[in-house]
């Protein structure tokens, strides 16, 4: 996916929804609730297909309905598929390109381009018109933390702060990978 329009954090939801992340993924709301500290979150899954379950986008909202963080879900099957995986790194980087700040993209390009670009997987040959980009020497842990090979990475930046965590939700394994204003 090339994200040309955004759902950055600090745009408003009405806008946001009307983003290439939101359309491309067929994003429905599916729940808005309160948090402990009463802002509204508003969860979203593709609308269709056999992803649905398998993926959840989290957004919480100040009063204006101004993005203050999103989080994506991703279950830990989805990732570790080596028929679907491909469709979890797109979802993955697509999120982490489209949430982040532009103050903030070149923090996060290498692990983007890990996710996206992960060289040769197992059952896909990927043709691409242009080299893939070059990636950092040894994983970062960003990236091994998204491989399941680390429980947690952090990382606070000029304008957001970035989390991505191996947790669980009930029975399933899942990915939190979460980009908030700081």
């Amino acid at each position: 996916m090339t994200s040309v329009c955004v759902a950055k954090i600090g745009d408003r939801l009405d806008d946001a929804k009307q983003t290439d992340f939101f359309k491309f993924f067929n994003l429905t709301e599916v729940e808005s609730k309160k948090d402990e500290q009463k802002r509204t979150v508003t969860s979203f899954r593709p609308a269709t297909g056999k992803f649905r379950e398998l993926v959840r986008v989290d957004v919480t909202l100040n009063a204006d309905n101004t993005i203050l963080a999103m989080q994506v879900s991703l279950s830990r099957s989805f990732i570790d598929s080596k028929q679907n995986g491909i469709f979890a790194r797109d979802f993955a980087k697509s999120m982490l390109r489209s949430s982040i700040p532009t103050e903030d993209a070149a923090e996060i390009k290498d692990l983007a381009n890990e996710i996206e670009f992960p060289g040769e997987m197992e059952g896909y040959k990927i043709m691409r018109a242009t080299p893939d980009p070059k990636l950092p020497g040894k994983p970062t842990d960003g990236y091994l933390t998204y491989q399941g090979k680390q429980k947690l990475y952090e990382a606070s930046f000029t304008k957001s702060v970035l989390r991505i965590a191996n947790s669980k939700e009930g029975d399933a394994d899942v990915l939190l990978i979460l980009v908030k204003a700081k």
